[in-house]
């Protein structure tokens, strides 16, 4: 398959907001976007042992810090962070990320689950942020949050997947359900409940989405347009989650054609105006101490 209709068919939210950006820009992002799911489906990969995946993983963090590499994917992200001046931790943190998966996943604390999202998803924000040419390090904190929000977005969508992979995300604090073994024969009323605990990340991720968006409307309007769009589509797969989130056992949640063009006119006139609209806020990042804590600090 093609790079483009691997990048159309597998991110689909991306793709249409990134149809905004000039052509040259969206090239690029898609080469970010074709690195980031290389290194996703290595991770995730269910023909190969943990030890065949690791050290798969391994290599590519070989190959970035060496700068040399015989993988297109990987040879066009190492050309495109040197362009952009991409710092080498960044993508390493998004590695070490993927690898926190790839054993039996039960997280205890919601730090420890902000800690996985800005790895895997933060990771992304930042690099964005170097492809976008932002310099503001205030913004690469509502980069992280932005890119925080998505992933909680992600992990209440995909909790039927992740359960088939031995992973629960979801912080034991927020837990009204009790499971000895993770997978999917929880019977009906534990998959209500635990559908119904799941929208308590939809609710840490609308704070997140709301604070982002202080540093979306910093960005200039090439840029703000596009991040808004994604930011707006991936909120309402939450909203659209927390309608019916017994739902989730039995489809996968998206945003219809519809919904989207509607989502996109609405952002459109949002970036433009939505400046005069909005409440003043105050600017706070509720997850630097968090992250601060664990050594990362942009």
């Amino acid at each position: 398959m093609p790079n483009k209709d691997i990048f159309k068919e597998r991110a689909k939210t991306f793709f249409w907001a990134s149809l905004f950006f000039t052509k040259k820009k969206q090239k690029e992002v898609e080469t970010l976007y074709l690195f980031c799911r290389y290194i996703d489906d290595l991770g995730d990969s269910d023909s190969e042992t943990f030890q065949t995946k690791k050290k798969k993983l391994e290599k590519v963090k070989f190959q970035l810090l060496s700068k040399i590499s015989e993988n297109p994917t990987i040879l066009n992200f190492l050309n495109l962070s040197k362009n952009y001046n991409i710092k080498l931790e960044v993508p390493l943190h998004l590695i070490d990320g993927v690898l926190s998966d790839q054993k039996p996943v039960n997280i205890l604390k919601f730090e420890d689950l902000v800690l996985y999202c800005y790895r895997v998803a933060g990771t992304v924000g930042l690099m964005m942020c170097s492809i976008m040419g932002v310099k503001n390090k205030k913004l690469f904190n509502h980069a992280i949050e932005l890119g925080v929000a998505m992933q909680l977005t992600n992990i209440s969508r995909d909790i039927r997947e992740d359960l088939d992979r031995k992973r629960i995300y979801l912080p034991k604090k927020f837990r009204n359900f009790q499971i000895k073994k993770r997978n999917v024969s929880l019977n009906k009323k534990q998959k209500e409940v635990f559908a119904s605990d799941i929208c308590k990340l939809i609710d840490q991720s609308n704070e997140l989405y709301e604070q982002a968006r202080i540093g979306i409307f910093k960005l200039p309007f090439k840029y703000r347009l596009v991040i808004l769009i994604a930011s707006n589509l991936y909120q309402r797969i939450g909203y659209e989650i927390a309608k019916n989130p017994k739902e989730l056992w039995n489809r996968r949640i998206y945003v219809n054609l519809i919904s989207k063009i509607n989502i996109t006119l609405i952002s459109i006139l949002y970036s433009m105006f939505g400046l005069f609209f909005r409440k003043k806020n105050v600017e706070k990042f509720p997850l630097n101490n968090i992250l601060i804590k664990y050594g990362i600090k942009f």
